[in-house]
């Protein structure tokens, strides 16, 4: 986790560092999971908009980061409450997509090129799209 907090923090900028820090998070002990996730999700939701880009957007940490979003939907669900660790990462992971929503809804309004829409299209279906985590959304608005 002290990998990580320097890969997020110490740097210019935490995007630089994504596939180390997808590494360092599959490392985690059991314990240290949703602290390193909240520290993740914190440290990409403080960029602005102009420091993303679409290889950014498209990382493979981004699909893990909504994985565990789902996880702690569900989690709240069952057990109808989170502990100050859940909520925490759960409050930065939606912090992370709020950023994320902003970036891509932007994209909109822009002239890009047809790979470049493809790959957004793929993001949003992947991140937002997904039948199971739609699912929970609308499991935990009822």
């Amino acid at each position: 986790m002290n990998e990580i907090r320097q890969l997020c923090t110490t740097s210019s900028s935490p995007v630089k560092h994504l596939d180390e820090i997808l590494a360092l998070f599959h490392a985690c002990p059991p314990q240290y999971l949703l602290p390193s996730l909240s520290l993740i999700g914190q440290s990409i939701s403080c960029m602005s908009i102009e420091q993303l880009d679409i290889h950014i957007v498209n990382h493979q940490l981004f699909l893990i980061i909504r994985q565990w979003s789902e996880r702690l939907l569900q989690l709240w669900l069952i057990n109808g409450t989170l502990n100050g660790d859940e909520h925490r990462a759960l409050f930065y992971t939606h912090q992370l997509f709020k950023l994320l929503s902003e970036w891509l809804n932007q994209q909109d309004n822009l002239i890009i090129d047809n790979d470049n829409q493809e790959t957004i299209k793929h993001v949003i279906t992947d991140l937002f799209v997904d039948e199971n985590f739609i699912n929970t959304l609308c499991r935990s608005i009822s």
